[in-house]
């Protein structure tokens, strides 16, 4: 099993598996983590201990990446592990959920968007470079739903859930 493995079955970051090895650089760990450096003879036993045998010194000659880290290919070629501790991760893991749920080109209106647009008819409009026009004046997407809610509020009907929406009491 690999070192990464080991860490990410326990939920341990590598700053706690420093500690517990009092390795002083934390450059040493990732080095470690990721494949780029090989401990010495006395740490390996002192991992292979830690884990009670899950790491073996074997574990470190093993190219493979670990199955916990993302390969990332950069310019040139390069590959990147991304582990579920890195600086950032969650943040890239959601920026990425997000991405796949934008629509696709051509597929450029929300559902409420769509409906703000047929509830207003002719007072909003697209215009072609992509912007809207509310009652002949330039406006945003927020608007135009924002009007579309007002004009659904006074016939009682419910208002469309938008984005920064919010909803003006009478």
């Amino acid at each position: 099993m690999k070192l990464a493995d080991w860490l990410h079955a326990r939920s341990l970051t590598p700053e706690q598996l420093r500690r517990m090895l009092g390795v002083t650089n934390r450059s040493t760990i990732h080095r470690w983590l990721d494949g780029t450096r090989r401990p010495g003879r006395d740490r390996l036993q002192q991992i292979e201990l830690l884990t009670e045998g899950a790491v073996t010194p074997a574990d470190f000659d093993d190219p493979a990446p670990p199955h916990c880290a993302q390969v990332v290919e950069r310019a040139q070629g390069k590959e990147d592990l991304i582990f579920p501790w890195s600086k950032g991760a969650e943040r890239r893991e959601a920026a990425f959920e997000a991405m796949m749920d934008e629509p696709r080109e051509g597929e450029v209106f929300t559902t409420p968007l769509l409906s703000a647009l047929e509830v207003l008819g002719t007072r909003a409009k697209l215009t072609p470079r992509g912007t809207f026009l509310l009652d002949g004046r330039p406006s945003d997407a927020r608007r135009v739903v924002a009007a579309a809610n007002e004009k659904l509020a006074s016939k009682g009907h419910p208002r469309l859930p938008y984005p920064t929406v919010k909803r003006r009491e009478p």
